[in-house]
């Protein structure tokens, strides 16, 4: 039976399960049908690509590579079962780092991918928009090394209290020229506003009731005491912000937040994907603006 099963896979090109009918459970019946089902024809591959490749011109040498290999991937792919090779393809692909495959929904024949790219493409984006020579370091704040004096300005957003400010600070206060500023960032989306944000900060919270990342309001930023041995504060902006998503955009950002990704288990994060994707697609517009508040603290040496 094995042998005539396999050499029957051979000749269709297509999975052959050999079963006793009389012996069938619950298990071995969703395996059939999930086989099945992954013979159906592929409808629909969305991909996710970050936004700053969006935002490029599209002769951008960049831009044009990605979304070839894309374009390439997707061409040869046909039934439901051959999203996951070209999802493997694609991490092999020149300047894609990763492809993952987010969601495959065997029902409607879609499937969704995001694309992660080499940290190091935007830096070289940005030098050559800007005609500057800009290196990218990747590194601890703490272990930062550069001369006396290098910078005008040094700017931290959504990172700045995790930290360890005892050891930074006299290092950011020596690398900042005589006048140098430290310009500091903050912007979350206000929940207690935004209807979409507070639904989604309710199902964090219900896998992980020890977030503790939600329920932020209108504030300025805070600047710590150590801080402030170093620099004083020059100046605040403060304001609102509508920041527009789609359903699997804002999904992206939901599930990178340290509520979610960085604390949950991959079985808990799968789950709470699902859920979250199911409640976007019942409660919100496929997109919309989710609204933010920002506050930056401009800081000057002592």
């Amino acid at each position: 039976t094995a042998d005539l099963a396999s050499n029957l896979a051979r000749k269709y090109s297509a999975p052959v399960i050999p079963a006793d009918c009389a012996a069938l459970d619950e298990n071995a019946v969703k395996g059939i049908l999930a086989s099945v089902l992954f013979e159906f024809p592929i409808r629909e591959i969305r991909v996710d690509v970050p936004s700053c490749l969006k935002g490029l011109e599209k002769d951008n040498w960049l831009r044009s590579s990605v979304f070839g290999s894309i374009r390439d991937r997707a061409e040869s792919v046909r039934m439901i079962r051959e999203v996951q090779d070209a999802a493997k393809d694609l991490s092999d692909s020149e300047y894609i780092d990763s492809a993952e495959l987010r969601m495959m929904d065997l029902g409607t024949g879609r499937a969704d991918i995001r694309l992660r790219l080499d940290d190091g493409l935007f830096y070289r984006i940005l030098s050559e928009k800007s005609g500057m020579d800009i290196d990218f370091i990747a590194s601890p704040a703490e272990d930062i090394s550069f001369p006396h004096g290098s910078f005008d300005v040094i700017t931290a957003c959504q990172c700045f209290w995790y930290f360890d400010f005892k050891k930074l600070m006299p290092k950011l206060y020596d690398i900042l020229k005589a006048d140098g500023k430290l310009v500091v960032m903050q912007m979350a989306w206000l929940p207690f506003e935004d209807r979409i944000a507070e639904k989604s900060e309710e199902l964090v919270l219900k896998y992980n009731p020890s977030w503790t990342g939600g329920g932020w309001t209108r504030q300025p930023v805070s600047i710590d005491g150590e801080v402030l041995k170093f620099f004083d504060i020059a100046e605040r902006v403060e304001f609102d912000v509508n920041v527009h998503f789609t359903r699997e955009s804002w999904n992206g950002r939901m599930k990178a937040c340290r509520g979610v990704e960085a604390s949950l288990s991959k079985e808990e994060t799968e789950k709470w994907e699902r859920d979250h994707i199911a409640m976007l697609n019942s409660t919100a517009p496929p997109e919309f603006d989710v609204l933010h508040y920002a506050a930056i603290a401009i800081l000057k040496k002592k």
